[in-house]
């Protein structure tokens, strides 16, 4: 019986080692099944407290890529939001042309101004619904990113 309860165990272990270098290889933007590089010859460990937790987390702000895809679908919103709130605005548009059929010369140069008045009040505002909606699931988006990267920056400096 303990025979097999230790075969059990070795192929647990296996194939735990097998998954951790695997996920190592993965950090090490490396093929799964390569194998893992040596380790190095001598290991130093920093004695020194590793500084304030929001000086790192502002660091890590800065250089996570995720977090400014975040920032940049968040201004793409906003800026979808002011483009839907203009919608509400009147079209002006100049227009000139020159028409020979008319047989009065005075009649054959036409310059004019179109006016496009927004009617559909009802289209606009819901345009206009649907992008904050949009706006505020990318704030969401971009809080839990952030959040994400506090939980990892807070756990690593407990963790060392």
């Amino acid at each position: 019986m303990q025979l097999i309860h230790a075969l059990h165990r070795e192929v647990v272990l296996n194939t735990a080692m097998r998954v951790t270098a695997e996920q190592i290889n993965a950090l090490l933007r490396r093929s799964p099944k390569e194998a893992l590089p040596p380790p190095p010859v001598r290991l130093v460990v920093p004695m020194d407290a590793p500084g304030p937790v929001e000086a790192m987390i502002e660091e890590a702000f800065a250089e996570k890529p995720e977090l400014a895809a975040a920032h940049a679908r968040e201004g793409a919103e906003e800026s979808r939001v002011g483009l839907a709130k203009r919608e509400y605005l009147p079209d002006f548009t100049l227009v000139g042309s020159y028409n020979r059929l008319w047989q009065e010369e005075d009649l054959q140069p036409f310059v004019g101004l179109q006016l496009n008045v927004p009617l559909q009040l009802g289209r606009r505002k819901a345009a206009v619904n649907e992008a904050e909606a949009r706006l505020e699931a990318a704030r969401s988006q971009r809080v839990a990113v952030e959040d994400e990267v506090r939980l990892a920056v807070q756990t690593g400096v407990e963790r060392l």
